[in-house]
């Protein structure tokens, strides 16, 4: 309700009015409208109106209550001429009325939904955020150097004599700026160059007040922002946008910003601006403290033109890829120039010493020990580079043994670029997945890089509305998209992308090559034209005029594939598409024979890929890549001998070159379905009440708590949230489990912890709630037409011989979610009835599709196919929606074409583009936070138009259209949902969020991560008197006496050991293999440590705990960007526990004894590197004590066969 004001004193403030209003409104005869806070509202004081022959004696006024019954209340009290309660401005008594219009909608949603703030509060807020913004650091001069071993700062980029140069602080951004213009540069009065740097990059700060050394020193997580543009604000000015830089408007600093931008010291006019910085500081709660110290200043020209030139000609003379690695030492920031410079010798001599490959092993090797002294303290902090040098000499053991080429074949090492604004940082080689074009050219795989474009930050790039994004989109990427990039020496050209990596805006960049086999030059042109025929009229006759589409048709060479067999032409057949009412039943998925799909699965389990393996159940669908084709084959139980059947909808471009079959996925087992802040979004909207969503969430955390006190309860646990599977954690405890024994130690502690964290994190930020009896399964058709419309057809099989049939109603989804329509009710059939084709052909592990009806149910959600989408599949009916709606049918985006055929410049282009205008996140985020905000919810107008652009969005990277920002809606009103708030940068108190009455928002809330607290076992009396009377000589207590329980589980599975094998000895090679395994283990642990974090310092590394479990704790503003580190990370230690298992088990050479025998002995070598502290040591502990349980399980089967 809105009430009128009138008679306010002209020199009234609305401070003083809110504060009178609340004394009323607060108190006791109002209480019964608070709703867990006193009543808000909101004043607007109207300007003074112009009279014609007298000056205003009084202003009016509105204010505006949450409710009519408020409103009304208030009038009673203080309305009329005669109110009960005064509210006098100096001598003048205000008056009020009921106002003659409806309140501003946009206000009455902030009032209601925000708490109320004491004015008082707010005022001071306010002065300081003033006199921040009014109080000016004045400026000398700018200096960047290098922090220097010896802790000298060499300034290495000065700028001085700069016209007004000052430092101004912008609290609410918690950023300062520094600007400075000179006219001499062409700048108007007003512009110049901005360098800005946010509190939470700064590492550590340092204050001089000395009279001849008044300065501020910065170390910085990453570099700065450089910018030109207006320096002031004038409102008399139209705004002009500021344009993004890579480095400051001289050649000087764009020679050395890629390396100094992270060490900043600034030169104060006076000591009393060093003071003035240090109060504002203070003032703006800054996240470290300023410390008083004056550093070591020289001049020392580390980076100077002629040393740069001497270095950038030493790296082409240098083979490839050992030029790769000596150029990341300084791109990196782990040496610099004169260093390596210096070191030039003792590297040609290790050339001359040993094979490329063990040259290339030690760079890497001594490239992580030299990081490792940014961590190191004590002796080891104060080696010199060369003593570095030669103690990795003596410790470096190249790792001679063959067998790891077979546990990682169809994997290759790739090596990685990173380019910010500033910096290209070097990283790898890392194990990933071939692609057909790796594949093609096995002996030149170092000559091909993954790129990608990523902020100072190591986020994607965000701009501010006041910055032209697009334009350094363009100068930056696009200059080195079209441009090349030089690495080690040698040029590197664009090449391609891949879908996946084209949302990471990463590409590939390949080094032009001779290709001996070929007896050609191999460029990226070359690689391009071998591709496929891409204007072929019979399958798309338009696709090569339209970059994008010619794009990620050329991305299908590029998806990451196992490479399986090969069929002939006579073994392929080409079949029509279900299609009824224009709707296609078999979009992207086709058929292949048992055999086929049984010599797909054999050769696959020979290569020893995780996951793969006979003791697995068989997969009865695989997702393919082939020739020009691309999508899913189920297995058909009608086709005799090798048959390969492919659909129309499959195919995408002409391509016979190979025959091969590739193999993007195998679902050999079902998936855990988890619900997400939009799907309980949708079903709370349809009609599923919040306490379903957190009766679910607050089992799932009792699970997780109570599992922390047991052994067997951890396993399945994390097996359920994927956390320690790449070390095969669970499979360990499990071990454990059956023995009775629990460990005691520092480690396991901490790792059980950092994953308990690391789901509730998890549960509150994403709402990833676990549903029992729900499933994640990929989706094929029913090709005999067996089913009837709205019926699916599931056999579940985790366990090989296991089988679940889902019976009944299933509600089923596709992420994402973002339409009322996008969740649907069917009817599972159960077992299969003995009629039917599932009954030869039960395809475990996918949901089976209806190819009958009007149209086809995976389009029905989210506009989903059968080309390798997966669909959520859950029996629980208090998830199911109340009622449902008509599924969306969104109108087929048009393609951006030009008027001729596409090159690789028009890629680009697209490229260019779709960094500066994916808005997919924008568009979903937006659209859950307008139904939080509508009383319509999910139906709001709003949302169905996001939805719409939403589809838009998704299709963008094949159709070349993207969705102008312009056309997402505006938020309802300009405050924000609770559960939206950063992760970093929150407002201290949250008076730009609101507590959401959405289910998301009470589980939100229904979980802190402060207050959680762990069970984790201990070791008891119970647990010394039943392992000593197992085994009489065991001797429980260390040398103080105390129970260790570490000794407990040694002496538990050494007698376990024991009853398999008569002795534990091994020969001196096996150890002597084991500890070069070990070394290799901590060599490549420690490097992915340092290499996936949020933050690119050198000051950064994961801890062995986050590694082991396969999470990162950090904080970040963006928490997809975590999500994909976090994957990464899962995704190489996993290979890097398979090579070293299959090492422990030596291949296909050893006995299951005899694997028991290396297994313990690997054990014991773990526990003795743990005592020595060495990195590392505790994983591979568990990496050992797994291949144990694994050996003896294989004993056990042996024997019972």
């Amino acid at each position: 309700m809105e009430v009128f004001m009138m008679n306010i004193g002209l020199t009234a403030k609305k401070i003083q009015i809110i504060t009178e209003i609340a004394k009323v409104v607060h108190g006791p005869s109002y209480a019964h409208f608070n709703n867990g806070a006193v009543v808000n509202f909101e004043v607007y004081l109207h300007r003074p109106k112009k009279l014609q022959h007298a000056k205003p004696s009084y202003r009016t006024g509105v204010v505006t209550f949450p409710s009519l019954e408020v409103g009304e209340h208030f009038l009673r009290d203080c309305g009329g001429s005669m109110p009960r309660v005064r509210i006098s401005m100096g001598y003048q008594l205000v008056t009020f009325r009921k106002g003659i219009k409806d309140p501003r909608p946009y206000v009455l949603e902030d009032i209601r939904r925000l708490p109320f703030i004491d004015p008082l509060a707010l005022q001071k807020k306010e002065n300081i955020r003033q006199s921040m913004e009014h109080s000016l650091v004045l400026l000398s001069a700018i200096q960047f150097g290098w922090d220097c071993r010896d802790e000298v700062f060499s300034i290495e980029y000065e700028r001085s004599n700069l016209a007004s140069c000052r430092l101004q602080f912008s609290p609410d951004k918690r950023e300062f700026q520094i600007s400075f213009g000179s006219l001499a540069n062409g700048y108007s009065s007003g512009y110049g160059e901005i360098i800005t740097i946010t509190f939470s990059q700064i590492r550590c700060a340092y204050a001089s007040y000395g009279s001849t050394d008044a300065s501020l020193f910065f170390h910085l997580w990453f570099a700065p922002v450089f910018e030109v543009g207006p320096t002031d604000f004038d409102p008399l000015i139209p705004v002009t946008k500021r344009t993004r830089l890579c480095a400051l408007l001289d050649e000087d600093h764009c020679r050395v910003a890629p390396y100094v931008s992270q060490d900043v010291r600034l030169l104060c006019r006076s000591p009393s601006d060093v003071e003035c910085f240090i109060y504002l500081w203070d003032l703006a709660q800054g996240n470290v403290p300023v410390l008083s110290d004056q550093y070591r200043v020289e001049k020392r020209g580390i980076f100077s033109p002629s040393g740069l030139n001497e270095l950038h000609s030493w790296l082409e003379q240098l083979e490839w890829p050992l030029a790769f690695h000596v150029d990341a030492l300084v791109r990196n920031g782990i040496m610099d120039p004169k260093e390596l410079l210096s070191m030039r010798g003792e590297i040609l001599n290790l050339i001359l010493k040993k094979n490329m490959d063990d040259t290339v092993g030690f760079m890497r090797y001594f490239k992580a020990e030299l990081s490792e002294l940014w961590f190191s303290e004590g002796s080891q902090a104060r080696e010199s580079v060369k003593e570095c040098f030669g103690r990795c000499l003596k410790e470096y053991r190249p790792l001679t043994a063959t067998r790891m080429q077979y546990a990682a074949d169809d994997l290759f090492h790739c090596l990685h670029v990173t380019i910010t604004p500033t910096m290209t940082i070097l990283d790898g080689p890392f194990p990933e997945q071939t692609n057909r074009i790796i594949r093609d050219y096995p002996s030149h795989n170092d000559h091909f890089l993954r790129v990608a474009f990523v902020d100072e930050n190591g986020l994607q790039f965000r701009f501010d509305k006041l910055v032209n994004g697009p334009l350094f989109i363009s100068e930056h990427v696009g200059n080195i998209l079209r441009n090349g990039l030089v690495i080690g020496g040698r040029q590197f050209d664009f090449l391609a992308y891949s879908q996946s990596a084209l949302k990471d805006h990463a590409v590939w960049f390949v080094c032009p090559f001779y290709d001996a086999q070929r007896r050609c030059l191999v460029n990226a042109s070359t690689i391009i034209g071998g591709i496929g025929i891409f204007d072929d009229p019979e399958y798309d006759d338009k696709l090569i005029y339209c970059p994008a589409r010619y794009a990620a048709r050329i991305s299908q060479a590029f998806t990451a594939t196992d490479k399986s067999i090969s069929v002939e032409a006579e073994e392929i057949f080409i079949e029509e598409d279900i299609k009824r009412n224009g709707s296609c039943f078999t979009d992207g998925v086709g058929t292949v024979s048992p055999a086929l799909a049984n010599d797909i699965w054999g050769m696959l389990c020979a290569k020893r890929r995780r996951g793969f393996g006979p003791d697995r159940p068989r997969p009865r669908a695989f997702q393919i890549r082939f020739q020009g084709s691309k999508g899913m084959v189920s297995v058909d139980h009608t086709k005799q001998g090798r048959e390969l059947v492919l659909r129309p909808s499959m195919i995408k471009f002409k391509d016979s070159v190979s025959n091969h079959i590739e193999i993007a996925g195998v679902f050999n087992k079902p998936g855990k379905m988890f619900l997400n802040r939009p799907l309980i979004m949708l079903l709370e909207g349809l009609g599923v009440p919040a306490n379903v969503f957190i009766d679910l969430q607050r089992s799932a955390v009792d699970e997780v708590l109570n599992a922390s006190t047991s052994v067997e309860a951890m396993a399945p646990m994390l097996e359920n949230y994927g956390l320690g599977h790449s070390f095969r954690f669970s499979s360990a405890l499990r071990g454990l489990a059956k023995l009775d024994v629990s460990p005691n130690d520092p480690f396991y502690s901490k790792v059980l912890e950092v994953s308990i964290f690391h789901i509730l994190r998890d549960l509150k930020n994403r709402a990833r709630i676990p549903v029992t009896e729900g499933w994640t399964l990929v989706g094929v058709a029913d090709i005999h037409s067996y089913l009837k419309e709205g019926e699916v057809f599931v056999c579940l099989e985790k366990e090989k011989g296991a089988r679940k049939y889902l019976k009944g109603p299933v509600c089923i989804s596709r992420s994402p979610t973002i339409h009322p329509g996008d969740v649907q009710l069917a009817y599972a059939i159960g077992a299969p009835p003995a009629d039917s084709p599932f009954m030869k052909e039960r395809l475990q592990n996918t949901l089976v599709f209806s190819t009958k009806g009007s149209r086809s149910l995976p389009s029905c959600l989210g506009g989903g196919d059968l080309d390798g989408d997966v669909y959520n599949i859950t029996t629980y009916k208090p998830l199911f929606p109340r009622q449902t709606c008509e599924a969306a049918s969104y109108s087929t985006a048009k393609r951006k074409e030009l008027d001729r055929p596409s090159t690789m410049n028009d890629v680009i282009d697209f490229i260019v583009e779709y960094i500066n205008a994916d808005n997919v996140g924008i568009i979903a985020t937006t659209w859950l936070i307008i139904a939080d905000q509508s009383e319509k919810g999910i139906r709001d107008a709003d949302c169905l138009n996001l939805a719409q652009l939403h589809s838009d969005a998704v299709d963008y990277p094949k159709t070349g259209n993207p969705v102008p920002i312009e056309k997402v809606p505006k938020l309802k009103f300009t405050a924000k949902p609770d559960w939206n708030e950063p992760e970093v940068g929150k407002a201290p108190d949250g008076v730009n969020y609101y507590q959401s009455r959405r289910a998301i928002g009470q589980l939100y809330r229904d979980i802190k991560l402060s207050e959680i607290s762990l069970q984790i076992p201990t070791s008891t009396e119970h647990d010394t008197e039943r392992l000593t009377a197992a085994m009489p000589s065991l001797s429980l207590s260390d040398t103080d006496g105390a129970l260790s329980l570490d000794d407990a589980l040694i002496e538990t599975v050494r007698h376990r050991v024991t009853h398999f094998v008569y002795t534990l000895k091994i020969s001196s090679e096996q150890k002597s293999h084991i500890n070069d395994l070990f070394w290799k283990f901590s060599e490549q642990l420690k490097h992915f440590c340092s290499t996936f974090t949020m933050s690119r310092s050198r000051h950064s590394r994961l801890s062995e705990e986050e590694a082991f479990i396969g999470t990162i704790k950090a904080r970040t503003s963006q928490p997809k960007r975590r999500k994909e580190l976090i994957s990464k990370l899962r995704e190489h230690t996993a290979q890097l526990v398979t090579d070293i298992r299959f090492e422990l088990a030596g291949g296909d050479e050893f006995t299951d004894h005899k694997r028991l025998r290396v297994a313990w002995a690997a054990w014991e070598l773990s526990l003795k590197n743990v005592k020595e502290k060495r990195f590392g040591a505790r994983s591979f502990s568990w990496v050992a004590l797994g291949a144990i349980f694994d050996a003896i399980k294989s004993i056990e089967e042996g024997e019972r066969a």
